[in-house]
Parts: C-alpha cells; sequence; structure tokens
C-alpha cells in the first residue's frame, strides 16, 4: 500500500518550520511560539504561529518533549526542510556561497591549494577532510579509490640519465604510479617512446589486478634489443600489484569533536555511534552505495541503514569527474546538522574537485 502523499505547506507553514528548525539547529532548544513571532521575526500573533505548530506537528514535521516544551523537529521535517534548501541551490544561477562569508572559506583555501594538492590524490584527499573538521564540529570519512579497480590509461617510459629510466603507470582515479628502473642496455628516448606507446596499448583500460604476462609477451617480439627494459617494467608492474594496498580502506577525521556535541552526551548514543562508525567494511558498503547515482546525497536519522546511525545525518559526495570517482566523502553528524551551511559548502568542494580532477595536474602526477 503506498503512502499517503501528504499535503503541500503554505508559504506560512514553510516558514514558521524552517524558522524552527534553525533555531533548533543553532541551539538545541525546542522553539515556542513566542520566540518565533517576536525573535523568530514571523509576522504573526503567537496564537496564529501556534495552530501553525499544532498543524505541522500533526503532519509529523515537528514533535514536543514535554507538554508545556516548545517544538523540536523530526526526521520528516529534516527532510522538507533538506529538501527546499536543495531545490533552492539547483535554482540558483549565482554561487551559493556568495553572500555566506563563513563558507567562502573552504573554497576561497582550495582555490589557493590547488596548485599543490592536484601533485597527488592522497594530498588532495587529506585538505578536504581538513577543511570540513575546521569548519564543522562532524566527522569527516574519505573512502580512497579502490586501486585493484582502477583502469590503466597510459604509461610514459622517460630517459633520465645514461643508465636509469623513469616509468610512470596512470590510471583513471589519479593514484598512479611512477618508479626508476637502472638499464645497461644503450637506448634513446624515441626508442622508450615506441614502448611507451605500445605498453600503453597493452594496458589501456585494463586494471592492474588483471595484468597478465601473457598480456605484455609480445612487448618482447617487438622489442628483442631492449628485452632487458621491457622485463624489468612487466616486473615491476607484477611487483606494484602484489604489494598494492587492500581495498575498503577508510580515513576518518573529527570523530572526537562530534561526540562532544549535545546529541552525544549520552554514552549509549555515543558508542553505537562510534562502534558504528569504525565498522569499516559496513560504512565502505554503506556508503559507496549512497553514491551510485554519481550526486550528492543526505540520509537522515531512520533513512540510513545502520542502526547505530538512527540519530545522525551523513551527507555522502562523490569526489572526481563525470567518467570515474576517485573517492567518496561523506560527513557524519547529528540530525541536527548546520545543513544551510554544510550543503552548500561540500556542492562546492565537489565542484573544485570535478575541475581539478578533470585537468592534467590529477591525472599526470604520482600519489
Amino acid at each position: 500500500m503506498k503512502n499517503k502523499k501528504k499535503p503541500a505547506l503554505t508559504k506560512r507553514q514553510l516558514e514558521v518550520l524552517t524558522k524552527t528548525i534553525e533555531s533548533f539547529i543553532e541551539t538545541a532548544e525546542p522553539v515556542g511560539s513566542k520566540w518565533l513571532s517576536g525573535t523568530g521575526g514571523i509576522d504573526a500573533s503567537p496564537a496564529t504561529i501556534r495552530n501553525e505548530l499544532s498543524e505541522l506537528e500533526a503532519e509529523g514535521y515537528l514533535s514536543h518533549r514535554h507538554q508545556s516544551s516548545g517544538r523540536v523537529p523530526t526526521d520528516s521535517g529534516y527532510r522538507l526542510y533538506v529538501d527546499h534548501l536543495s531545490d533552492m541551490m539547483a535554482n540558483s544561477n549565482s554561487s551559493p556561497l556568495q553572500d555566506t562569508s563563513a563558507n567562502a572559506l573552504p573554497v576561497e583555501l582550495i582555490r589557493e591549494r590547488a596548485p599543490y594538492i592536484g601533485q597527488a590524490v592522497g594530498d588532495l584527499l587529506k585538505e578536504v577532510t581538513e577543511l570540513v573538521v575546521t569548519l564543522f564540529d562532524y566527522t569527516a570519512i574519505v573512502i580512497p579509490p579502490d586501486i585493484h579497480q582502477a583502469t590503466l590509461e597510459l604509461a610514459h617510459l622517460v630517459l633520465v640519465d645514461i643508465d636509469r629510466v623513469l616509468v610512470i603507470v596512470m590510471n583513471s582515479v589519479g593514484s598512479n604510479q611512477e618508479f626508476l628502473m637502472s638499464i645497461q642496455d644503450d637506448v634513446t628516448q624515441d626508442e622508450l617512446n615506441a614502448i611507451s606507446s605500445l605498453l600503453t596499448q597493452k594496458l589501456k583500460g585494463v586494471t592492474l589486478s588483471d595484468v597478465t604476462s601473457n598480456d605484455l609477451a609480445d612487448l618482447f617480439l617487438h622489442f628483442p634489443t631492449h628485452r632487458e627494459i621491457v622485463a624489468t617494467v612487466i616486473s615491476e608492474l607484477k611487483r606494484i600489484k602484489a604489494v598494492l594496498s587492500p581495498p575498503n580502506t577508510m580515513n576518518m577525521k573529527g570523530l572526537s569533536n562530534m561526540v562532544r556535541l549535545p546529541e552525544f552526551q549520552d554514552p549509549n548514543l555515543a558508542h553505537r555511534v562510534i562502534a558504528t562508525l569504525e565498522e569499516t567494511r559496513l560504512m565502505t558498503s554503506v556508503l559507496e552505495k549512497a553514491v551510485q547515482h554519481r550526486d550528492m546525497t543526505v540520509l537522515i536519522g531512520s533513512e540510513n541503514q545502520p542502526d547505530g546511525l538512527k540519530e545522525c545525518s551523513v551527507v555522502v559526495a562523490p569526489l572526481g569527474h563525470e567518467t570515474a570517482n576517485f573517492a567518496t566523502l561523506a560527513i557524519v553528524g547529528p540530525t541536527r546538522m548546520r545543513y544551510k551551511n554544510l550543503l552548500p559548502t561540500i556542492q562546492a568542494i565537489v565542484a573544485k574537485m570535478q575541475s581539478i580532477s578533470s585537468s592534467d595536474s590529477i591525472n599526470t602526477k604520482s600519489i
């Protein structure tokens, strides 16, 4: 049986709900009609606002803890609020951060650091988590790319000395590999370019885990006078394959700050959240599923699948470009998140990361 669609809110009801949610986000205190009609700035009497609050509670957007207390948002209330914010962000012709000075900071810092962080995916991801944790008392999680699943794109051999060759193997997620090898053969850069070209043909679109000796065997036939170079490249690729870090790794920062928030003063709740976040494989699976549609996703309270996060909100966003992600970013906090600040910040970070990853800087440097 389908859920009955709730009626659309009136303009005043949306204003009352928005003001209530934003006040609760800032103070963690229930919100009453007197505050809304006074400090809250709603042009209506307390009696009228009380009626609107009652309607919003009847629709499931608000609740109250005690008979005489003010209202607090429910998961449904937060969901409506977040969807409204997302619609405004999508329909805005200008940057959502241009008039929010507090949120301009991370974007400006990324812009300043872009020439440097573009040199390595690891540095890039570290900068992103540092920025988010600095501005918000939430937990930032980054799932780095599964290098086993990254497809190879380009191999390039560069003669750096008469007896040394630099080998660069680039892949689709930017976690590229470089190694120097000593050689005994006399070789020119033109010959190395020919080897690079054929090696690229053999590797392009193949994951490193799938590279086999048979794939590269005919390189010996094409370059019989440079078997040593070809054999060393093949041997090094096998070594890299063998020592690759396992998938499902996860980097987490800011947990100690988050658990100081009022919501997590209950030790049982704090323990459940921490225990869930430390389940690396579970969290990796949940977050990677959340970014399958390649859009920023907000999961609020009961929408989260792990029971340990039922009282949290999780914002998940893919970092990368149109054809491939090089990481997944997630922000975990209470349902009382500062969505109005956080969502445009993450949106701007994602856009900047797409710009960086689409340029040559992220695809031509080693990690």
